[in-house]
């Protein structure tokens, strides 16, 4: 703007300089030019007045010319080269969630591809994805498919280091990269998230899954979001015990204690803890986790922690969530989710009459095995026997 300024001042100054600069000498001055057969004639300011106006209609000509530019030329040339960017980086997160085991994410980006000379190494690559999702957890990549896509990357690095569990290495190698972590791509994200949880770097832990699971959401479909839930809570589950080997239960509660509320209300973190404690057979602590949620609105959630609590420690013993639970079921008799819980935790009270009531309900609709296997114990601490041995021999 100061520049456009001082053109026009500068392109008054002449212009006034020319008109009056006669009129002060008391000479109105004249002018002729001869070329060939044209000849320019007149007063220096009419002369002066005709070069002012065409160096502004020059200038305005040359304005113009950039304002097309600037307005129509420029703005394609960048969306060119960000529709190409962008396809690149479409197919780079693809790969990269192909790399962490993330079919459905990986489809999701391949299908944004578009640009005729990415979207055959896209198609290779989904076919591989879908592959992948119906038959195996291995990933499987032909030679020429490596080649196109060049996995030669320092996410491919990291990852071969966590799959060979060289968790220091991969630690290393996050902080040589000095990388601003919350502005890379999703799966670098979560590849490093994983890193800090091998490593027991809580701090960041907390700092980067609510940034993480915020862009998931974003980023992500229904489905591809609850398999990357799936996999942190995988992860985190692998973390946890490996935590609890290396010092232990005191000292994991501690870190989970020290986080804030938002961060230990993750589903995918909080169910990894409590399957953890449940390892070791930690039922006193798993209890007050449990009442911290809406018991109604999570019942399947709640469900499937029982049962896998069931498997580590036989009968689930929890007496303030016991009596929930009983308020709830009188309110909704026929909740089959409910009545199944209510199960769970009747046996854990050692009160089998009512867990064999309340599983004549569900156990053969549900058609569950642990649930069988829950109503087979409860039978033969009945002394039915010969009944209990059916249900056994029916899951066998």
């Amino acid at each position: 703007m100061m520049k456009f300024t001082k053109q026009i001042v500068a392109l008054l100054i002449i212009g006034l300089f020319l008109i009056f600069a006669p009129n002060i000498k008391g000479d109105q001055g004249y002018v002729l030019i001869a070329i060939g057969n044209y000849t320019i004639e007149g007063s220096i300011v009419e002369f002066g007045a005709t070069i002012v106006m065409f160096v502004v209609a020059l200038w305005m000509v040359v304005w113009l010319l950039k304002l097309v530019y600037t307005t129509l030329i420029l703005p394609t040339l960048w969306w060119q080269s960000r529709q190409n960017k962008n396809q690149a980086n479409y197919l780079q997160a693809g790969i990269d969630y192909m790399t962490l085991g993330q079919w459905q994410q990986a489809i999701n980006q391949f299908a944004k591809v578009k640009r005729t000379e990415r979207l055959e190494s896209a198609n290779k690559l989904t076919g591989v994805c879908r592959a992948q999702l119906n038959e195996s957890d291995t990933l499987l990549l032909t030679d020429d498919i490596a080649k196109d896509t060049k996995l030669t990357t320092p996410f491919a690095t990291l990852a071969g280091l966590m799959k060979a569990h060289k968790y220091e290495d991969a630690n290393l190698l996050v902080q040589s990269l000095k990388l601003p972590i919350a502005k890379q791509p999703l799966p670098f994200q979560q590849l490093c998230l994983s890193v800090y949880a091998q490593n027991f770097n809580w701090n960041e832990v907390a700092s980067h899954l609510p940034r993480l699971n915020k862009l998931a959401k974003k980023h992500s479909d229904v489905n591809a979001f609850d398999e990357l839930q799936q996999l942190n809570q995988t992860m985190f589950y692998k973390a946890f015990t490996r935590y609890i080997s290396a010092f232990s239960i005191n000292q994991l509660q501690t870190v989970w204690t020290g986080w804030h509320k938002a961060i230990r209300s993750d589903r995918a973190l909080q169910t990894s803890y409590i399957l953890a404690l449940s390892e070791q057979q930690q039922s006193q602590l798993i209890e007050p986790i449990l009442l911290e949620n809406d018991l109604l609105k999570q019942q399947d959630w709640l469900l499937e922690v029982l049962r896998h609590i069931f498997k580590n420690t036989t009968f689930v013993s929890m007496d303030l969530l016991f009596s929930q639970i009983q308020k709830h079921i009188t309110k909704q008799p026929d909740n089959k989710t409910l009545l199944t819980i209510y199960a769970y935790l009747a046996a854990g009270q050692k009160d089998f009459q009512l867990a064999k009531q309340a599983l004549e309900q569900v156990v053969y609709s549900n058609n569950n095995l642990v649930d069988k296997r829950l109503y087979a114990m409860v039978l033969a601490e009945l002394g039915e026997l010969r009944y209990s041995v059916d249900v056994f021999k029916s899951i066998t």
